[in-house]
C-alpha cells in the first residue's frame, strides 16, 4: 500500500488521542515506504551492504522506532516522517561503526569481486575513508538547523518532491526551495 500523508497524518492523531492500536496501523502502513527508504539509504553505506540487507536494516530500525515512539511524544505526521529518518541513519551509522571501524568485524577483511572497479564507482562508502566522510556527512546532517533539516529528512531520506514538503510543512514551495539550498550549501 502506497504511503498516503492523509491516511498517514489520520494515523498519528489517532496514536496522539491514545488509541494504542494506532501505531502498529501506522507501522503496517508506512512498512513499504519505510523499506525503500531504507534500501536507498543503505545503497550508500557499502561497508554495511556487504554485511547486511535490507530487510535486516529495515527490521531494526523498525523496532528502534517504535522504542522511540515510547519515549516521544509524537507532535505530526511531518514528525514521525522525521524520526522515522532519524532511527534509520542511527541503525545505519552504528553498524558502520559495528563493521568498519577500528575494532569492526569487516575492517580488516578483504574481499574483490569481478567488476570492483565498477562497484567503488557506484559506491561513495567503498573504502574506510569514503566511509567516514559519509558518517561525517550523516553527523553533519544532524546538526542542521531545524528549519533546514525537517526539508533535508524529507527530501534527502523520503524523497519527497518540493511540493509534497511545502504541502506537508505548510510553506510556500520557494521556501521549501530556499531551505534545501541552505540545507545542501551547509553539508558541502
Amino acid at each position: 500500500m502506497p504511503d498516503d500523508p492523509n491516511i498517514t497524518r489520520v494515523l498519528v492523531d489517532k496514536f496522539r488521542a491514545g488509541d494504542d492500536g494506532a501505531l502498529n496501523r501506522l507501522i503496517e502502513h508506512t512498512y513499504e515506504r519505510l523499506q525503500r527508504l531504507t534500501h536507498r539509504m543503505l545503497r550508500t553505506y557499502g561497508g554495511v551492504r556487504r554485511w547486511d540487507e535490507t530487510c535486516d536494516v529495515h527490521h531494526n530500525a523498525q523496532i528502534r522506532l517504535q522504542n522511540a515512539l515510547s519515549k516521544v511524544e509524537l507532535k505530526s505526521d511531518l514528525h514521525f516522517y522525521r524520526l522515522a529518518a532519524v532511527q534509520i541513519r542511527r541503525e545505519l551509522l552504528d553498524l558502520a561503526e559495528r563493521y568498519q571501524g577500528p575494532m569492526g568485524s569487516a575492517a580488516n577483511h578483504y574481499s574483490d569481486s569481478f567488476g570492483s572497479a565498477i562497484n567503488r564507482a557506484a559506491d561513495p562508502a567503498s573504502s574506510l575513508e569514503d566511509l567516514w566522510d559519509w558518517t561525517d556527512f550523516q553527523l553533519k546532517a544532524e546538526q542542521l538547523p531545524p528549519e533546514q533539516a525537517e526539508v533535508f529528512d524529507l527530501i534527502w531520506y523520503h524523497g519527497k518532491t518540493i511540493k509534497e514538503v511545502a504541502a506537508l510543512i505548510g510553506v510556500s514551495e520557494r521556501t521549501v526551495k530556499r531551505r534545501w539550498v541552505k540545507a545542501r550549501e551547509a553539508l558541502d
